[in-house]
C-alpha cells in the first residue's frame, strides 16, 4: 500500500475540500525541478474553487509551463478552515505541483496582499508585488 506522503496529509480529512490542496487534477503540469533556470509560483489571491478557472491565470501558468526554461507551479488561498490547521499545525501554504515551500521559487506572483499577509504572520515571508524586501529590493530575483 502506498503511504500518501504529503505536509498536509495528517490533518487534509479536518478541511472541508481537501482536493483544493493537493494539486492532482487534470492539466497540471509537473516539470523536472532541477531541468529549469527560473522555478515561478503563481499564487492566486482567491480559493482555488475560483482560481482554478480564471482564464487569465491559466494562460500564464501555461505560457511559463510551455517556455523549456521555467517552471510554473500554483497556490491558492486557503479557505479559512485550511488557514486554521496551517497555523494549529506550524506549516506553510505549499505550491500544488510539487509541494514546494515559497523560499525554493526564485519569484513569487502574488496579485494582492491577502495571501502575503497569511504567510507574513506565520513567518513564511511571501512578498506581494510591489513590496521589497530585507535589502530593499522588490520580490524578484530576475530583475521583472
Amino acid at each position: 500500500m502506498l503511504r500518501f506522503e504529503h505536509p498536509y496529509a495528517k490533518f487534509l480529512d479536518k478541511v472541508e475540500k481537501p482536493s483544493r490542496y493537493t494539486g492532482a487534477e487534470h492539466g497540471a503540469r509537473k516539470k523536472a525541478w532541477d531541468g529549469v533556470a527560473a522555478r515561478v509560483c503563481l499564487a492566486f489571491p482567491d480559493i482555488y474553487d475560483i482560481g482554478m478557472s480564471h482564464l487569465g491565470f491559466r494562460m500564464l501558468y501555461k505560457i511559463l509551463n510551455d517556455d523549456p526554461r521555467t517552471l510554473a507551479e500554483r497556490a491558492y488561498t486557503p479557505w479559512v478552515d485550511m488557514q486554521a490547521q496551517l497555523r494549529q499545525h506550524g506549516k506553510l501554504l505549499v505550491s500544488l505541483e510539487s509541494v514546494k515551500e515559497q523560499p525554493g521559487f526564485e519569484l513569487i506572483d502574488v496579485a494582492t496582499p491577502d495571501l502575503a499577509t497569511i504567510h507574513e504572520e506565520d513567518g513564511g515571508g511571501w512578498l506581494a508585488h510591489g513590496e521589497t524586501g530585507e535589502d530593499g529590493t522588490g520580490s524578484s530575483p530576475l530583475g521583472a
